[in-house]
Order: C-alpha cells, then sequence, then structure tokens
C-alpha cells in the first residue's frame, strides 16, 4: 500500500471506524511478526499486537497526516514501546524455551522443517545479542522499514541507524557462527 492510499484511509478512518478495516487487514499481519520476533512467545505477541490496534483505533482521530507519516511507521512505534512496557513489567528474557513448539504451531504444516530450524536459530542468536541489535534488526529485516521510518521510531539519527545495522549484523554473523559452527550462515556482507 503507497503511502497516499494509506493516510486517505487513516482520514477516512477518523470519519467512518469501517473504514480502518483496511489499515488494520493490511498491517495485522505485519505487526504481529514483528511483536513474535521481538518476543518469541506467540500469545503475548498476539496479546500486545492486539493492544497496538486497540490504541490505533482509540487514537486515529489525533494522527496527523499532513505530517507526512506513514500509518505503518506509527504502529510499529506503538508496539516497540509496548514491546518495552512489557519487558520493564515483567522483567522478561526475550526468548522463551519453547519457542519451536510455539512457532510451529502456527506455521503451515507443510512447511519446510529446515525453514523452522532456521527460524529457531535466528531468534536464538538475536536473543543473544544485544537488544538495541535486536530492534534494529526487527524493525528493518522483519517489519521492512526503511531507514528515516526506524530513524523516527527509536528516535535517533538516519545516519545512526546505517551505523547500527552495520553493526548488530556483524554481531550477528558472529554469534551465529559461535553458537552454530556446523551451520553454512548466509552471506551478510
Amino acid at each position: 500500500m503507497d503511502k497516499k492510499t494509506e493516510l486517505e484511509l487513516v482520514e477516512k478512518a477518523k470519519k467512518n471506524i469501517q473504514a480502518f478495516n483496511k489499515l488494520y487487514d493490511y498491517y495485522k499481519a505485519k505487526v504481529l511478526g514483528y511483536c513474535i520476533n521481538r518476543l518469541s512467545n506467540i500469545d503475548i505477541a498476539e496479546e500486545i499486537t492486539s493492544d497496538v490496534f486497540l490504541s490505533a483505533v482509540e487514537s486515529i482521530k489525533d494522527f496527523d497526516t499532513k505530517r507526512n507519516i506513514r500509518f505503518g511507521s506509527w504502529l510499529y512505534s506503538v508496539a516497540h514501546n509496548k514491546i518495552i512496557d512489557y519487558f520493564r513489567k515483567k522483567k522478561a528474557l526475550p526468548l522463551d524455551e519453547d519457542y519451536k513448539s510455539q512457532i510451529s504451531e502456527t506455521q503451515d504444516l507443510t512447511k519446510d522443517l529446515v525453514q523452522d530450524e532456521m527460524h529457531y536459530k535466528i531468534a536464538k542468536i538475536l536473543s543473544l545479542i544485544k537488544p538495541r541489535y535486536q530492534e534494529i534488526i526487527s524493525l528493518r529485516y522483519f517489519a521492512e522499514l526503511e531507514n528515516d521510518e526506524i530513524a523516527k521510531i527509536l528516535k535517533i539519527n538516519k545516519n545512526n541507524v546505517a551505523v547500527l545495522i552495520h553493526r548488530a549484523l556483524k554481531s550477528f554473523k558472529k554469534e551465529f557462527e559461535n553458537t552454530f559452527p556446523e551451520t553454512e550462515i548466509f552471506e551478510l556482507f
């Protein structure tokens, strides 16, 4: 969905909440995927995703489309803040031990087992690197946001985003090679 269409839908949703359904349909899986990636717990990720969209519905009238910011970037920002709140309240670790079984419950049964194993390994490595690196990788590669959108969400300079992404990928690769030396790692650089 392009930005213009998205912002038009936001304006319509301010007057008629039914118009919000298209935004919800477009972003639900993306926000849920981001939350699952950050939390590694499907139940909690679904709960936070619900909270994100509840907040969106409650404050859609306050969303200023004239600022020309994507609604999706704002949703990821809300999700980011709710995840931080969750970790503060629970003092929880980002990766549950039964992540492997939880992820397989939500995936199509015909998916290749190798892909499930790689998902597990990626989640495991993400849990081992710095939280800041976890965030930047999740926003860039799982939420598929551009550097300027990430900069707004994290409230940092756009150039810092590029540096953080580089450092995060380097840290990810090093940790992956140390943790799973028998696995051929894809080339990140």
